[in-house]
């Protein structure tokens, strides 16, 4: 009987699950991830919350990543750790306390006072229904050839909303005298007109703040640190360690140790409890635009703490950098073969370990993700990471094949930008760097070419790159000395591979002109030959070319 109850319970849950899914109007449903429909609406209350995330970290930060996937990215973590006991402990916290008052009064701040002027909307409709001629434009109207002039009465948009909040605010909360003195100005109109460009730039936190504490404590606000930080006191101690948590640890000591520091944060912390109280006293805290903010504002939170906690660390773990690859990338930048700054050098090195740690926190990202399941229902709301890397490789391999070079080009740089971590993103690479040659944009192509060789450990692959870049610094750039080392690598570590001959041809005659490709293709057809189209890849013309060059020699 017992399972029967669940069941029931259990289906009718599912049911009313699907009604508000089936409520929800075909064009705002943008995607599931898992078993969640991710609406218009929730790309709005994300945005808007990451808008002002309090402290974001100075890498890996979900915020900055391309907005569709940051979306998906920071769900999936979600669903993966909403029921861990951590995430738990964290929800009755006194940070999450503190940050959830942080954004309700952001968002008040944004939306109720500084548009709205601490007025709600009905107060606002209700001015306007009484005051309607006071927002009535003048018309000049021609009736029976005479000229006159009536008053209309404008509907109730958000331009009148603006206008008549500011008349409000401005009898409420007029300019004070110190205002008054830096306009210079005995016009009211122009007066006010500057009061409201302060009031909407900056000036609401603070008049609301001392009219909301006066409002609830019966006092004007309090001048002294003494009177707002303490033991007993409004803001505590423990109230203060999180605030200062939250900035960068090197500030810490210095507002610690800062009377002014430590009275500019109280304040702060008093304003967003003042402000998200008065959000829940007024409703603006029930409305289904916040409480979604609000939604997104927790699940940000215990997606970025898992990113900074478990992600960032994974990310950094086991990096490999082969070395003696990196030193010819150094040079690249250079252009100083042989020679090492070790200032220069480390730091070269450290861009590239960086790199290499963010393609692999991409590829942790990718795994929780596709455990979590991501389904788009719009065209025009996705990202690339649903493809099958195998299968746009092979989309892009037949475009190169059939001639299609400019979508070739994209496609392969698709796989680069969303799968670099997959193997197929860095045969992608590889492929750039072929039309990146071809192209004539032969910087690209080596730095395309060697980051494939400083991050892969294909050695039968090695061999033709290394030669390519040799072949471009020497045919291309003029730079002989940095194609003599690329070729001498070569020699040293592939005596025995089919370009060690080139190489070594190449190196006694560096500098000297490559015959065309027009002299190369009238050479193959004097003497009967064909040149198939799988001879044109990374060395094969290449390689035809200084069979010609070595033949006039």
């Amino acid at each position: 009987m017992k399972k029967k109850h669940v069941a029931v319970f259990v289906g009718s849950i599912l049911l009313l699950l699907c009604a508000c899914y089936h409520g929800t109007p075909r064009k705002d449903r943008l995607a599931y991830i898992g078993s969640t429909l991710i609406t218009q609406q929730d790309i709005e209350g994300f945005a808007g919350i990451t808008r002002f995330y309090p402290n974001p970290p100075e890498e890996y930060f979900l915020a900055t990543r391309p907005p569709v996937g940051a979306l998906v990215e920071t769900h999936a973590i979600y669903r993966k750790m909403r029921w861990n006991p951590a995430t738990m402990k964290y929800r009755h916290s006194l940070e999450w306390k503190w940050r959830e008052r942080y954004y309700l009064a952001t968002m008040f701040t944004e939306t109720f006072l500084q548009w709205n002027l601490g007025f709600t909307d009905n107060e606002i409709k209700r001015y306007f229904n009484s005051h309607r001629m006071e927002f009535a434009n003048t018309v000049v109207r021609d009736s029976a050839g005479k000229q006159c002039t009536t008053r209309v009465v404008q509907p109730f948009n958000s331009d009148i909303k603006r206008m008549v909040a500011e008349k409000m605010f401005c009898v409420v909360h007029p300019p004070d005298s110190a205002f008054k003195k830096t306009v210079h100005t005995i016009d009211t109109n122009i007066t006010n007109r500057e009061w409201m460009r302060h009031i909407r730039d900056e000036g609401a936190r603070e008049i609301f703040t001392k009219a909301y504490f006066k409002e609830k404590h019966g006092k004007p606000f309090p001048d002294s640190l003494k009177d707002i930080y303490g033991k007993g006191r409004i803001v505590s101690p423990e109230d203060m360690d999180v605030m200062i948590s939250w900035v960068p640890a090197y500030r810490r000591a210095q507002i610690k140790n800062s009377p002014q520091g430590l009275k500019n944060f109280a304040e702060w912390l008093i304003r967003w409890k003042l402000f998200s109280e008065k959000a829940v006293k007024n409703g603006f805290a029930s409305q289904p635009s916040v409480r979604n903010g609000l939604k997104w504002a927790w699940e940000y939170e215990i997606a970025q703490r898992y990113v900074n906690e478990t992600l960032a660390p994974l990310a950094k773990k086991d990096i490999r950098i082969d070395t003696a690859m990196a030193l010819y990338s150094y040079w690249d930048e250079s252009e100083t073969p042989g020679s090492i700054d070790s200032t220069a050098w480390k730091n070269h090195l450290s861009k590239l370990v960086r790199q290499e740690e963010g393609v692999k926190f991409d590829s942790l990202l990718y795994d929780i993700r596709r455990s979590e399941g991501v389904r788009f229902l719009q065209d025009n709301w996705r990202d690339d990471k649903v493809k099958d890397p195998v299968r746009v490789l092979r989309q892009a391999d037949s475009l190169r094949d059939t001639g299609n070079t400019n979508d070739a080009e994209i496609t392969y740089r698709l796989l680069v930008d969303n799968f670099f971590f997959t193997k197929e993103g860095k045969e992608a690479l590889v492929e750039l760097a072929k039309i990146k040659t071809e192209q004539q944009m032969y910087r690209e192509a080596i730095n395309n070419y060697r980051r494939f060789l400083v991050i892969d450990a294909n050695l039968s692959k090695r061999y033709d790159h290394m030669f390519m870049i040799g072949f471009i610094y020497d045919e291309y750039l003029n730079k002989q000395e940095m194609a003599e080392v690329n070729y001498k690598w070569v020699l040293k570590n592939g005596p025995d591979c089919k370009l060690a001959t080139d190489a070594e041809f190449m190196m006694q005659h560096l500098g000297e002109p490559m015959p065309s490709v027009d002299e190369l293709q009238t050479e193959v057809k004097r003497q009967g030959k064909k040149v198939e189209a799988g001879e044109t890849d990374s060395t094969g013309l290449k390689v035809e070319m200084i069979s010609a060059k070595q033949k006039k020699k």
